[in-house]
């Protein structure tokens, strides 16, 4: 690991952090950097939710949208261990992951991943959720990479409670309010998919160029292009 190139790319989301206004485009940024600083290959975000499961807030791919979701679908997998036992977990054998996740741990293998790595999320000492990592190669992050990954992930905690107000209500509060923009998120990426006649994954692509080329919030071009597709303003692809 680079530790220069770590310490920059900390020192880029920390410094973007005071400046969003988008938890849903500022999660997609920081992924991004943190996969090229870490060498990873997929990120996964989950937050509880107010039924206690964990939900997918921030996902690198549409595999990792998928993994996560099968996650919080089946109450098993490396962000809910992370989540529910307050420690990192990893693991970077195919039989290790199939033996802990008799579910998950196959699918896993099936979307091409051979290693994870999660951490919890916590806030004021309460748990908040869990970031995962994964990678194609079946290998492990080490010490120093560790401790870049939780450093990313405190960074994910400040962004998601950013200006939160004291008391529960309003910790939960902020926390729907992160969801709600990765619900919009998925809205649009379906909404680009059959417009452009493209996969999920490029469809994401194709909505963060049109939220950069138009100079708006990751959020505000999905309300947009959902606003458009309700209206049957969509230009022909």
């Amino acid at each position: 690991m680079d530790d220069i190139r770590v310490d920059q790319a900390l020192a880029e989301v920390t410094s973007a952090l005071h400046q969003h206004h988008d938890v849903t485009g500022f999660l997609a940024d920081l992924i991004e950097v943190c996969q090229r600083a870490l060498a990873v290959d997929a990120t996964g975000i989950m937050v509880l939710s107010r039924s206690g499961r964990l939900q997918l807030l921030a996902a690198s791919t549409h595999r990792s949208t998928e993994l996560e979701l099968y996650q919080s679908q089946i109450d098993e997998g490396p962000c809910v261990d992370a989540a529910a036992d307050d420690v990192s977990v990893i693991l970077a054998e195919e039989a290790a992951l199939r033996e802990r996740w008799p579910r998950f741990g196959p699918a896993m293998v099936e979307a091409g991943f051979r290693s994870v790595h999660s951490m919890p999320l916590r806030w004021e000492g309460a748990p908040l959720g869990a970031m995962a990592l994964f990678r194609h190669r079946a290998v492990a992050l080490d010490g120093r990479e560790d401790q870049a990954a939780r450093a990313f992930a405190d960074v994910v905690v400040h962004a998601v409670m950013d200006d939160e107000l004291p008391g529960s209500s309003a910790t939960q509060d902020r926390i729907d309010a992160a969801l709600a923009g990765r619900v919009l998120i998925e809205q649009a990426k379906g909404v680009m998919a059959r417009h452009r006649g493209v996969g999920m994954g490029d469809a994401y692509d194709l909505l963060i160029e049109r939220a950069t080329a138009s100079g708006r919030t990751l959020t505000e071009a999905a309300a947009e292009l959902v606003a458009q597709a309700q209206r049957g303003e969509l230009d022909p692809a």
